[in-house]
């Protein structure tokens, strides 16, 4: 009889008379000395931990990320960051910190006693398009609801040199509710309850099969849309969210320890396609399964979403894995990756089904040999949106022209390419929002200017007296170029302040002067210049 047993968060596995025992890892027998070291802590003496010997290296059986001060200057580096660089947004990114860090401190005092095996958690805008979060907002006041199925087969495994030996566990049955809300125009909240079936899974403490069910972890999570213009192809996105210890622990259904994670997210478009990046940190409690050690995970995706017939059809394709913190991409079981394909079709208005499925690319903890997925989706009507600007076509007053999100009139929907409508597009306007007042003076720049009812009239001569046609420069200049006539005499009306005059003349030095106007005034000035012993 095979007997597993759970000690000190360590699996130990006792092999029937006769057989040769069983691996004591999640995929692979580790060769070397064996594990000696505690699950958790510092052994005295040591700064870094005690390690074992896995396939002849060396693992560390302790992670010091954002413990103590790793966690004051994480937060510290990547808000000063954000305050430089948005600081409209900088209330919201301390918000996000201030979770992250108090559930690693949560995660750290109190160790993991489970391990939940559902990789494939449905993203929390509840937009039903898989793993990955987009960078696209909800809406304000706008809600979405999602429910998804997954069935995966056997996410969890015991092999011995490279294969299969031990079924953990066989058949997941999963159900996930999502809703999202926007509580701004660009921040959202979502919130996540799970559902589920562990069928024919190995008993601790026992070779028995069992079949049971459970919550899962309840996921709440906000995500802040930072950058979103619609002169540039892309939206940038932070999100944070924290996983809650509700799940059944002994069905693989819930990691027992609180869980925050932090994830940077990118958004390209190419008409009504649309490229997304995903990469993020999760902080939660050390637990040692045989083995492995499970701790602080980096996690990354990349997918795309492409609509056709006018949204009625979506297509989504992801792929998307973690690893462990401490030693990146070194322990193959610590690496799963999987990857998905869904399709999803609108039924009525506000709402949707899918119908998808894929499986794990490695064998790492979690990746199942394939998932089948199946989900309905209902989005508040106003937020069919098919320009894809942000603003429901409810209250989109051009639904097939996309607001051009510049701070002018961006509530309309409509798209503003001359904000001043003074004939300057903004893209060439200084002042988008001031029109031209068109006076002959800087006409070209966008920007309104004072009245040119100052005076400058110029004589231009060289040192014999004689006059000069001379190309005269000023700084601010007019729209128009200025030169001295036959006869030396040039003459122009501007606004009143400070110029800089620079004279040219081939075979002449180069002339500068500073001069300040006063409003209404006229002034002559007689410039002399000297001849060059260079020709221009």
């Amino acid at each position: 009889m095979t007997v597993i047993n759970i000690r000190n968060n360590s699996i130990q596995i006792s092999p029937p008379p006769g057989r040769r025992p069983y691996p004591p890892s999640g995929l692979e027998a580790p060769t070397g000395r064996k594990p000696a070291c505690k699950p958790y802590g510092l052994e005295a003496g040591s700064e870094t931990g005690p390690s074992f010997h896995k396939e002849g290296r060396p693992i560390n059986c302790f992670s010091s990320f954002c413990k103590g001060g790793g966690r004051g200057i994480w937060g510290i580096v990547l808000s000063n960051f954000y305050f430089r660089s948005l600081k409209a947004a900088a209330t919201t990114l301390c918000s996000m910190l201030f979770a992250l860090c108090f559930f690693s401190l949560v995660a750290r005092e109190a160790p993991a006693a489970g391990l939940n095996v559902q990789n494939s958690k449905p993203a929390l805008d509840a937009s039903g398009g898989g793993v990955l979060l987009d960078a696209t907002p909800i809406g304000h006041l706008m809600y979405r609801l999602n429910y998804e199925f997954s069935y995966a087969r056997s996410p969890l495994e015991y092999g011995w040199n490279g294969k299969r030996s031990l079924g953990v566990v066989d058949n997941l049955f999963y159900n996930d509710l999502t809703a999202g809300f926007g509580l701004t125009p660009s921040l959202d909240a979502g919130l996540s309850v799970p559902y589920g079936i562990v069928y024919d899974y190995l008993q601790t403490g026992t070779d028995a099969r069992k079949t049971v069910g459970g919550v899962g972890d309840v996921r709440l999570g906000l995500r802040d849309t930072l950058f979103d213009r619609k002169d540039v192809p892309i939206r940038l996105a932070l999100a944070a969210s924290a996983n809650f210890p509700s799940g059944y622990q002994s069905g693989y259904l819930g990691s027992g320890t609180f869980e925050g994670d932090l994830r940077a997210i990118s958004e390209a478009r190419a008409g009504t396609y649309r490229f997304i990046v995903n990469l993020g940190y999760l902080v939660r409690g050390p637990e040692r399964m045989v083995n492995v050690k499970l701790d602080d995970q980096i996690f990354w995706g990349i997918g795309s979403r492409s609509s056709y017939y006018d949204n009625r059809l979506g297509v989504e394709a992801e792929i998307f894995g973690s690893t462990g913190a401490a030693q990146p991409f070194r322990d193959k079981v610590l690496n799963p990756i999987e990857g998905d394909l869904g399709v999803r079709v609108a039924i009525t208005r506000g709402w949707s089904v899918k119908l998808g499925g894929g499986g794990g690319l490695t064998h790492g903890i979690g990746s199942p040999q394939f998932r089948i997925l199946a989900g309905v989706q209902y989005a508040y009507p106003g937020l069919r949106d098919r320009d894809g600007d942000g603003i429901p076509d409810k209250f989109d007053k051009c639904p097939n022209d996309p607001e051009d999100i510049d701070g002018f009139q961006d509530n309309d929907g409509c798209p503003d390419p001359d904000n001043d409508n003074d004939g300057i597009p903004d893209r060439n306007d200084k002042c988008p929002n001031d029109p031209e007042n068109v006076n002959g003076w800087q006409d070209k720049d966008g920007c309104p200017d004072p009245e040119p009812n100052a005076k400058l009239i110029g004589h231009v001569v060289g040192e014999d007296g004689k006059p000069i046609s001379a190309l005269v420069k000023l700084d601010p200049s007019p729209d128009s170029q200025i030169r001295s006539d036959a006869n030396g005499h040039f003459e122009v009306n501007l606004p009143f302040g400070d110029y800089k005059i620079l004279l040219l003349a081939s075979g002449y030095e180069t002339v500068r002067y500073k001069i300040t106007l006063k409003d209404r005034e006229v002034k002559t000035l007689r410039f002399v210049m000297k001849e060059s012993m260079f020709l221009r």
